[in-house]
């Protein structure tokens, strides 16, 4: 539905099916670490999904905002699930779950602030409900999925580029947190010598210090995990152009 040459709307309807890929097939166990082994289920069965989005946009010269609004009522569900042996150590597989139900919102936007700046925000949440027996068999927990994110990109010249990427994300699983982290990268680029010289610097985490934090709890168990890692990475790309255009002056046949 185009309610305006700037409004507009789509409601969509689909249903959808997953199948496990080879990694979640792979039988091969894996021993990295040696407290939480892992490996894959080759019986697994695939997952069917039905689906409804209402996408809403505005759309201008110097503003665009876009969102959408789902819902899914996923069957036979497959995700990883953390189970504690005997020997007191854990392992992790795929495994068919029960049906749940997806709801997920979803916001974008990109504002020219002015000719030179530019912004880009975006976030979303995907939250998973389980059913009432699997929280009570096996301690399921309702919970979203999270992200945030900041892009922006300054040009204070033709031959200058300044830009950069802020993201943080937050991932669930039936069984608690996998993961929750803050990731950020920074680019120069600057054009010399006639736009035939390249040079770009860029930084991963400039400041270091990446936060990682996890919580699965299980039937009979509960893991809190935390993790920093203090790593900085540069790179610094110079690159030259070497095609040259040539032209070449025709004249008229007699």
């Amino acid at each position: 539905k185009e309610f305006s040459s700037k409004l507009n709307s789509t409601i969509t309807i689909r249903e959808t099916i997953r199948r496990p890929s080879i990694m979640e097939l792979n039988p091969n166990i894996d021993y990295t670490d040696p407290y939480n082994i892992r490996f894959g289920n080759p019986l697994i069965n695939p997952t069917l999904t039905r689906n409804i989005e209402y996408n809403l946009g505005y759309n201008s010269n110097k503003l665009n905002i876009n969102s959408s609004f789902g819902y899914n009522k996923v069957k036979d569900v497959f995700t990883t699930i953390r189970t504690l042996v005997a020997t007191g150590r854990t392992q992790t597989t795929y495994q068919n779950i029960s049906d749940q139900e997806e709801y997920h919102v979803n916001f974008w936007s990109g504002i020219t602030i002015t000719k030179k700046f530019k912004v880009n925000l975006s976030s979303g949440m995907h939250y998973n409900k389980y059913s009432p027996i699997d929280k009570i068999m096996y301690k399921y927990m309702d919970g979203g999925s999270y992200y945030t994110g900041l892009n922006y990109s300054f040009m204070p010249n033709s031959l200058t580029t300044i830009e950069a990427n802020n993201k943080y994300n937050s991932f669930a699983t039936p069984q608690g947190i996998s993961r929750s982290n803050i990731t950020m990268q920074i680019s120069l680029q600057r054009k010399l010598m006639n736009k035939k010289v390249n040079i770009n610097v860029s930084a991963t985490d400039p400041f270091g210090l990446t936060k990682y934090k996890g919580h699965t709890e299980g039937p009979n168990f509960i893991i809190d995990s935390y993790s920093i890692t203090n790593v900085r990475n540069f790179k610094l790309t110079i690159s030259y152009q070497f095609n040259k255009t040539y032209t070449q002056k025709l004249t008229p046949e007699k």
